[in-house]
């Protein structure tokens, strides 16, 4: 809220910075901390994990072929590991061991994946439509919520875990042209039904996640009237806080 939060939050994610190019840790397509920061995971051809505060890497392991998602739980025990076939493992930092292959790949990659608020299950989505809730340390679907024509293209929590992002991507019926706009759903802890579906600017939402106070949404992505990609804010209500264009380069882009 005020400057010394600021100067604190700034801090940890240099200092993130600066011990990963200590550690040399390899080319990787994508990144996770845990939530006090002491450990780090690249996800590449193989799972690296590193301590900050020792500067050492704990371990490099190749659970998954193609590692594409990955969330520590709450208090840095275990780590899990989606792929891009929608393969999930969940291990042990401390030694990479795998505690817990669920074995699945009939879903697909679809979105990122996240712990409950107990650390006891994984919540993500599929590119058929699917939220699941599964145990995270046994093969089980404990539930699972349908949106049949859509794809779940992105799972965000908030900071506490008890508030739930979705983002729904209904998909091109064949023969047509264009699809529906995408949409978003807010969720409570435990998933039974939506609480709340927000229609936001955009209608190509490449990337959306909620604020850790779980009081707005920011997302990115293209507003086919303008031609031109858009960064915009909404509160937790659906009301559109700020949007602006902003120019991006590469093959993506995701927005925290």
């Amino acid at each position: 809220p005020g400057p010394r939060r600021l100067k604190t939050t700034l801090g940890v994610q240099y200092s993130i910075m600066a011990i990963a190019q200590h550690l040399k840790l390899p080319t990787s397509y994508s990144f996770a901390a845990s939530a006090d920061a002491n450990l780090i995971a690249a996800l590449g051809r193989n799972v690296v994990i590193a301590n900050t505060r020792t500067f050492r890497k704990i371990g490099s392991s190749h659970p998954v072929s193609h590692p594409s998602h990955a969330c520590f739980n709450g208090d840095g025990t275990l780590l899990t590991v989606k792929s891009t076939s929608g393969r999930i493992v969940v291990l042990r930092p401390s030694d990479s061991e795998v505690l817990c292959d669920h074995s699945n790949q009939q879903e697909g990659e679809g979105s990122a994946l996240h712990f409950s608020p107990c650390g006891k299950f994984l919540i993500d989505g599929s590119w058929a439509g699917e939220i699941y809730v599964r145990e995270a340390l046994r093969p089980n679907v404990v539930d699972m919520f349908q949106f049949a024509g859509e794809m779940i293209t992105g799972v965000s929590p908030s900071g506490d875990s008890q508030l739930w992002l979705v983002t729904h991507q209904p998909r091109t019926p064949p023969g047509a042209n264009n699809h529906d706009p995408a949409y978003l759903t807010i969720w409570q802890w435990p998933l039974t039904k939506p609480k709340k579906t927000i229609k936001p600017l955009l209608a190509n939402i490449e990337s959306c996640v909620l604020s850790p106070d779980g009081k707005r949404i920011a997302l990115v992505g293209f507003d086919e009237s303008l031609s031109r990609r858009m960064l915009q804010v909404l509160s937790i209500s659906g009301d559109s806080l700020f949007h602006s264009p902003i120019e991006l380069g590469g093959t993506g882009s995701v927005v925290r």
